[in-house]
This record gives structure tokens, sequence and C-alpha cells, in this order.
């Protein structure tokens, strides 16, 4: 797994469970009031986004617990599959790095060879215009399938994440993009 974003080293793992027996564990920064900021972009939690504020408890192994969600993030999440005639890099080079990407607000990304990319929508307002840019993504063969992560309700004919064996999918520390929302627009 590769994820599009470095942090500071102080920051901490988040375990969120995940279909089959697996977890999910994300990057978090510990906040003054005792809460924690997500860094990480989820690929496989529903209903979290980086940049939601959650409370956490820390079990004896040393990771932390997911507890509840203190604030949504002001960004989303979309998941989004890679067609076979695509690969992830070249869909977060060309397309999210640049093409539409910085005007939408997208980045950073965490990917998961070989096909599944999450990628991060900094401004939750610009999930239409997103939506739209994904739908002719797959028109023109670069994507076969999309969804929201974030909020975590699948719809009709998206892609849902098929049930794995045991798996542990841990996020790198992470890096913020040079992105602003609507730059150059």
């Amino acid at each position: 797994m590769r994820h599009d974003d470095v942090h500071e080293p102080t920051d901490d793992l988040l375990a969120i469970p995940g279909v089959g027996g697996g977890r999910e564990l994300l990057r978090v920064a510990a906040e003054a009031d005792g809460a924690y900021l997500l860094l990480s972009v989820p690929v496989c939690a529903l209903g979290l986004s980086r940049g939601t504020r959650v409370a956490a408890t820390r079990d004896d192994d040393g990771v932390l617990r997911l507890t509840r969600v203190l604030a949504p993030s002001p960004g989303a999440t979309v998941r989004c599959t890679v067609s076979p005639t695509c690969t992830t890099g070249h869909f977060d080079e060309e397309f999210v790095r640049e093409g539409a990407g910085p005007l939408l607000g997208l980045g950073p990304v965490s990917i998961v060879e070989p096909e599944l990319v999450a990628v991060h929508v900094a401004d939750r307002a610009q999930l239409p215009r997103v939506a739209a840019w994904l739908d002719r993504l797959i028109l023109m063969g670069v994507l076969s399938t999309w969804t929201y992560g974030d909020p975590g309700e699948l719809e009709d004919g998206r892609m849902a994440l098929e049930p794995m064996a045991s798996w542990e999918l841990v996020h790198p520390p992470a890096r913020d993009p040079d992105v602003t929302p609507g730059a150059g627009a």
C-alpha cells in the first residue's frame, strides 16, 4: 500500500475493524483537547475521511481504538477502481495530481495495488463536480467503478468491498499536497 502523504513522526495509529476480520490502521495526530485528527485517507473504513476528529482509547497493545466521531471532516473520500487499461500510479499522477485534480481540490490519495485508490476531496461541497468527473473517467476507460467512502453509504451500482481473509492495512505517515480547491479556475 502506498499513501501519498507524509506528516510528523509523532503520528499515531487508529485501528478500524474491517471486513473479514481485518483492520485498517489509520494515521492520526493528537490534539490539545485529547481528541485525534485523522491524517490518512481511509481505504476500507466507511464514514470517515481525512480531517475527521475522533475520540479514541488506547488498548493494551498500544493501538488506539475509535470510540466515536467528534466532528466530521470538512472534506470527503471517494474510492476508485482503476480499469485494467490504467494503473493506480498513472491515475494518481495524470488525473489527481495534474489534470482536473487540483481544480477540484483532490489529494492526497491512498493506493492499494493493483487497482484500488482512495482519494481525499478537500471540500465536501465539490462532491457533485467530483462525481461528474469520476463518471467521465469511467466513460473514458480510466476507471471501472467509484463509490463514496464518506458518507459511508454505498449507492446501488457502485463498488462494494469484497470480504477478504484476515488482513491489516497500515497507512504510512502523511504528507500534505499543494492543493487549493478551485486554484487556477
